[in-house]
């Protein structure tokens, strides 16, 4: 497996166009963005969700669609799920969209296979696309809803997910250009309101913690009026892809991770 990734690896470093992936916590303007840039770039585009979410997904494999159906069956009634949600803090997982739950380990065992043949799967797409020239905008990246909050945080109960973070960080290529949309939590919860401030600022660290790992990590202030959002990430993709064309190589950007 680590030949095919350093193949992987390789092989996307000889093509010109690119991958882009959009990331940031919920409300900051991803889909948005992602949809503006496939209208408005000047190249072939593609739009490929590349986040946790199984409702969200734009390539989802049939499993990943049964597995939906079998849960839903499973889940107690919609009045008692929306009763007990109304209790929580912040998200029992990374994922909004899956249950709140305590699944059985052969549940979160077959989730977590058929998330990471469902990841690969997306890549195998990526892959096609760009051997016919295609960029491909993603919309998040699992690498970093998987991400840690702790580098030690580490429990057994949370093993399959450890799992997961491992295989994605060095198992899977990297997109070419990350651009996070960030913007503080308060910002962030009362755009949408779906996950707790606490989570939001937990996630917000592994994010960037994450981050300091990746090339061509550059942060955009989603505060900011969407006009300007756009405008600005717009901008960062053209010098990206003028550089990329030029030397094939890294661009430099200002370091505002922090």
């Amino acid at each position: 497996m680590t030949k095919i990734y350093f193949f992987a690896q390789n092989l996307k470093d000889k093509i010109v166009v690119f991958t882009v992936a959009l990331i940031g916590g919920d409300g900051a303007g991803k889909t948005t963005v992602a949809n503006y840039l496939v209208e408005v770039l000047p190249w072939r585009v593609k739009y490929l969700y590349m986040g946790q979410s199984t409702i969200s997904s734009n390539a989802a494999l049939p499993t990943t669609k049964i597995a939906r159906i079998l849960k839903k069956k499973l889940d107690r009634k919609p009045q008692e799920i929306k009763l007990e949600q109304s209790k929580l803090v912040e998200p029992t997982s990374n994922d909004l969209h899956y249950g709140y739950k305590n699944r059985n380990i052969l549940w979160k065992f077959a989730r977590f296979l058929n998330r990471v043949i469902e990841t690969y799967w997306r890549q195998l797409i990526t892959f096609y696309y760009r051997i016919q020239g295609v960029m491909v905008i993603y919309d998040r990246y699992i690498l970093f809803d998987a991400a840690p909050k702790k580098s030690s945080n580490f429990k057994m109960k949370k093993m399959f997910d450890y799992l997961e973070y491992l295989i994605f960080n060095y198992l899977m290529p990297k997109p070419d250009l990350v651009i996070f949309l960030d913007a503080p939590s308060e910002v962030l919860y009362s755009r949408k309101g779906e996950a707790s401030i606490k989570h939001l600022n937990s996630r917000r660290a592994a994010t960037l913690k994450q981050g300091e790992r990746i090339k061509n990590f550059v942060r955009v202030d989603a505060s900011q009026p969407l006009e300007q959002v756009l405008e600005e990430v717009e901008s960062l993709v053209n010098q990206f892809y003028q550089a990329r064309t030029l030397t094939q190589g890294t661009i430099s950007f200002p370091d505002e991770r922090k």
